[in-house]
This record gives C-alpha cells, structure tokens and sequence, in this order.
C-alpha cells in the first residue's frame, strides 16, 4: 500500500485575498489568526478543499480568523469527491451567503454530499447564522472540532519550529 502524501501548511497571522477558489487544494492546513477577503464584485468562494477519499487526512481548518470583504461569498464548495473544511471561533461578515458552503461541482448530489465535511464552530458575526445554512453542513460538537485546533492537527508538532530565543 503506497503511503499517502501530503502537504502540510501552518499559516498565522496572514492575509489572504481573492474571488473565486482563492483558499485551493488538497493539503491538510490550518489558518490561525487569519484575515480573508472577498475582492468579488458578484459571486466568490473562499475555499475550494480536493480531498478524494473520506478516510483521507487533509482538509483545511480556519480557528480565530477574520472573513470579511464584498461579493455573494460562499465559505467552500468540493473541488474533488471529499472536500473537508472547518471553520471555528471565526467572524463572518454580513457578504457571506446564508447557505454557507455552495454546492457546486462533486457537491450536487445527495450522494456526494454525505462525502462533504463542511463544519462551523462558534464562529460570529452576520454572516455565521446557521438559520438557512446548506444541510450538508454541520455545527460541530466540542468532540468533533477538537481534532481540528491544534499544531497536531497538521503535525505540526513534528515540523514546526519554536521561535529562536533571543
């Protein structure tokens, strides 16, 4: 059995900017502390996640970051069979749209859709309200997003450097 292969990514403190699909891929990756922004004048989506199998570890976790911008925003919609995003302790700006996670490409069907690992986790602000949220989405547990918020979650631990003493 071939190992699996994947890219790991720690980002804090960033910014990231874009319109469509500007958050891509499918590396197992965790955004701390990040600002987001839609540049989009219409419709724009944030993330476009590529994990193929369920059983496989990527995904991208967003914890205390900041969403805002312009446009129609979607948080994520499935690039690839099992897309998995979760965003935690996150303000949503008002442009977000109240389905949340677009279902778009591997996303249509009902099958698919429970291949879907879209979650959200005492994130705030206009655009955080579950009311009218896709169905395939979730509200995580404490248990479920645990996983998700810390440096272990993309091994950071065995690749992440401590800051030089000075």
């Amino acid at each position: 059995m071939q190992k699996e292969m994947i890219n790991r990514h720690l980002f804090k403190d960033y910014y990231v900017e874009g319109t469509i699909d500007f958050i891509f891929g499918d590396g197992q990756s965790l955004y701390l502390n990040t600002t987001i922004k839609s540049v989009a004048k219409g419709l724009s989506v944030i993330t476009a996640h590529g994990r193929e199998e369920v059983s496989g570890k990527s995904g991208f976790a967003f914890f205390q970051c900041n969403i805002i911008g312009s446009g129609n925003t979607f948080l994520g919609r499935a690039w690839r069979n099992s897309p998995r995003v979760i965003f935690a302790y996150t303000y949503m700006g008002e442009h977000i749209n109240d389905q949340g996670w677009l279902s778009g490409m591997y996303g249509e069907s009902n099958s698919n859709q429970k291949k879907v690992y879209y979650g959200g986790y005492k994130c705030m602000g206009p655009g955080a309200d579950s009311t009218h949220q896709a169905k395939f989405a979730k509200i995580l547990s404490d248990a479920e997003v645990e996983p998700f918020l810390s440096m272990t979650y993309p091994d950071g631990n065995k690749w992440v450097l401590p800051p030089p003493k000075v």
